[in-house]
């Protein structure tokens, strides 16, 4: 997979192993990052939770869950998570009407 990608790099650029070219281009390099890739593949599916394996999910929505420990998260705090960006927008504005627009409270 990434070897057909630096080979078609090095087809783009003109670049050939007789000539100057990054180390990060080198058979040795491709490779070891090939293994690299599929160590934290194999790691994902062998010993934490899969994020991206929602099979078991399908139709419904997905619990927050630690990928470490497979924990699921309380349901009140993966509520408070989702809906944190809203939770903000209201206290500014809440802060914004009180402190500068109305002067009800000091800054």
């Amino acid at each position: 997979m990434m070897a057909a990608a630096t080979t078609s790099f090095k087809v783009v650029s003109r670049t050939s192993a007789g000539s100057s070219f990054h180390k990060e281009l080198a058979s040795q390099r491709i490779e070891r990052d090939e293994n690299d890739v599929n160590n934290i593949i194999q790691c994902v599916d062998t010993k934490l939770l899969n994020p991206f394996d929602i099979g078991q999910y399908e139709g419904e929505k997905m619990p927050l869950m630690n990928i470490a420990t497979g924990t699921v998260a309380p349901s009140e705090l993966s509520e408070s998570l989702l809906t944190a960006k809203e939770q903000g927008e209201k206290a500014m504005g809440e802060f914004v009407q009180a402190r500068l627009i109305s002067d009800k409270e000091n800054f």
